[in-house]
């Protein structure tokens, strides 16, 4: 059974609230033309917190851009505006020299992010608090607590948007 955020029960109709079928995006024309989504298909239901957690180069700001376009509520990244800031004030809470202090700013504003949409219908993130915590464990670090806590309390969607890379943007 599938539930609201009330627990209420909801129908099949209640929980497709957004259904993409073959979803194609693509920049250029003819012999240049690189096509960036190729088929996407699913399904979001009313009230649900998505997470896009792809790598870059896999259409996924293209797919935020084009769910905006539509009327979607998205949140966009967050350590690129952190990293502006941080580098303006000569800030080590970069991710460069200090992972763990540039972890903890983004848990922060990602926190912000999530109360500040909690009564919205449907809202696309770009990334979310479990790609901190991979992020970590990659670097080698750590998971504090208060990643844990935040990944169970701060709860996205049960979709998670997994899209290849874009091979052609990347040169060997």
């Amino acid at each position: 059974q599938f539930c609201n955020g009330k627990g209420e029960h909801m129908s099949e109709e209640e929980r497709k609230f957004l259904e993409i079928d073959d979803l194609t995006k693509g920049f250029g024309s003819g012999e240049t033309r690189q096509e960036v989504l190729r088929g996407m298909n699913f399904s979001v239901a009313k009230g649900e917190f998505c997470v896009l957690l792809v790598p870059s180069g896999s259409g996924k700001s293209t797919l935020l851009l084009a769910l905006e376009s539509g009327g979607f509520q998205c949140v966009p990244e967050v350590s690129r505006e952190l990293i502006r800031q941080e580098v303006a004030k000569d800030s080590k809470c970069v991710p460069w020299k200090d992972l763990a202090c540039f972890a903890k700013l983004c848990l922060h504003q990602m926190i912000i992010d999530f109360e500040n949409v909690l009564e919205r219908e449907l809202t696309f993130f770009d990334r979310g608090i479990p790609d901190i915590i991979a992020y970590l464990r990659f670097g080698g670090l750590p998971v504090d607590d208060i990643f844990v806590a935040a990944a169970k309390h701060y709860r996205y969607a049960a979709n998670v948007f997994i899209a290849p890379p874009w091979e052609a943007i990347y040169i060997n």
